[in-house]
């Protein structure tokens, strides 16, 4: 959130400080890859923040963004975002074609109010360029009940909370169909791993991850690259993921491991 709040408030936001980027020790926080050199799920979501083209929910106003940080202007391009329940209900829905000039933000429409304070959300967001390209897309899950810090013992360093937010609902999610189809090839001196991911029910599919391991030990295989991780797919939304790794770190073809929050273990 802090990089996505910082690219909706230039240039009043000047900077980010980001600490830290990975570990000196195996720890279980903080870091946006491990000490075994593992990404973690801030290292995609800070890769997913700093998208050169963006769109962007802002948790201070309720509001959202589109985000242009290349040299030039981008027009006609088309955002639309999309409120599901935690039952995959679309609770609202809202498209328009909008032109950000370059170095800038445009709010595209306020989130209407999460009126059950006990529930959780989903919301998913699209922007698509004038070829109908998909140019960038993010997701979020927010709770009714928001978190409250407590100012009143507010600290140079540190803020207590007095309230978190409520996401009791992420345990009894609808549990989705998703297909998963894999191909792996040689490039120069790395396996190349294309995985797809297709998601073919009405509910949503939170928060899945992939590992790539070894066939026989399901090992991780260290360091890898991935496109893309720890991924959400709404109702028929497919994904294509790759990751890299040296053939030296796997002598042999690796397997990849998919599992998620409301997704059924599958080894491919």
């Amino acid at each position: 959130p802090m990089f996505e709040a910082f690219v909706v408030n230039r240039p009043v936001a000047t900077g980010v400080v980001q600490w830290q980027l990975n570990s000196a020790w195996p720890e279980f926080y903080w870091q946006l890859y491990d000490w075994y050199l593992m990404p973690t799920g801030a290292y995609f979501g800070t890769k997913k923040a700093c998208q050169p083209v963006n769109i962007i929910y802002n948790y201070h106003d309720r509001k959202i963004y589109v985000a242009n940080d290349i040299l030039g202007d981008i027009t006609d391009h088309t955002v639309r975002a999309t409120l599901y329940d935690s039952q995959s209900k679309v609770l609202f829905e809202q498209g328009k074609k909008l032109s950000v000039q370059e170095n800038s933000s445009v709010v595209f429409t306020e989130l209407p109010e999460l009126s059950d304070k006990k529930g959780t959300y989903f919301l998913n967001l699209t922007l698509h360029d004038s070829q109908h390209k998909l140019v960038a897309d993010n997701f979020y899950w927010l709770s009714g009940q928001e978190d409250q810090m407590d100012w009143d013992q507010y600290y140079w360093f540190y803020t207590p909370q007095k309230r978190y937010a409520d996401f009791h609902e992420l345990n009894d999610l609808p549990q989705p169909q998703v297909s998963v189809t894999k191909k792996v090839y040689k490039e120069d001196d790395e396996w190349v791993v294309e995985v797809n991911l297709d998601n073919t029910s009405k509910n949503i599919a939170f928060g899945i991850e992939l590992l790539l391991v070894d066939n026989q030990t399901e090992n991780p295989v260290l360091p890898v690259y991935w496109s893309d991780n720890y991924v959400s797919l709404v109702n028929d939304d497919t994904r294509t993921i790759r990751a890299r790794c040296s053939l030296a770190d796997a002598p042999s073809e690796p397997s990849v491991i998919i599992q998620g929050i409301n997704v059924e273990r599958i080894k491919k």
